[in-house]
């Protein structure tokens, strides 16, 4: 985790001066955007999954969700209907207290 008032090393500094030099001061904004737009394209699908844990496909709904609700409700949408049948899914999206 990242703490902006908590450099701990020269080169924390040394990045932060940097951007402050050559980046757009509307950096945060952009990124912010970009990921509220694109975020649900790097949520993993379901049937990509290696195994019956789901954890980390709710733990990436959970972060479309608190950036992009309409995208989440979207995705959402498809996945019960794409993936009605994978109970684990459903379990690992309730236990992070999403729909």
């Amino acid at each position: 985790m990242i703490l902006p008032n908590q450099l701990s090393t020269r080169d924390d500094i040394s990045r932060r001066t940097y951007l402050q030099e050559y980046a757009p001061p509307d950096l945060w904004e952009r990124v912010m955007a970009y990921w509220q737009a694109n975020l649900h394209n790097f949520v993993p699908r379901p049937d990509s999954s290696q195994s019956s844990d789901y954890t980390k496909n709710a733990e990436w709904m959970s972060a479309l969700k608190e950036l992009a609700p309409q995208n989440y409700d979207s995705l959402l949408s498809q996945w019960k209907v794409q993936h009605k049948r994978r109970p684990n899914l459903w379990k690992a999206m309730r236990n992070l207290g999403l729909d």
